[in-house]
């Protein structure tokens, strides 16, 4: 979802339905303690034999994607690398 999100912010498609439905499902998708569930790997190690976890990543992109998405909408200038 989060790629997605940001993908599509990269193409230009900052005032989608898709943007502001997949903005609203983050918001309401966090949990008490700040991050999102994210069961998922986040990087192969080696396929079959082990793959690695970021941790990072479940709390730092779910935050920047609505972040660029207000400041896109709102008008600020974004302070994100691209």
């Amino acid at each position: 979802m989060v790629w997605a999100l940001l993908g599509l912010m990269a193409v230009g498609e900052n005032d989608s339905d898709s943007m502001s439905a997949g903005n609203r499902h983050l918001i309401e998708q966090q949990k008490p303690d700040g991050g999102w569930f994210d069961p998922e790997f986040t990087a192969a190690g080696f396929p079959r034999v082990f793959y690695l976890r970021y941790d990072g990543y479940s709390r730092y992109f779910p935050l920047r994607a609505p972040a660029r998405y207000r400041n896109r909408v709102h008008g600020a200038a974004d302070r994100g690398h691209g």
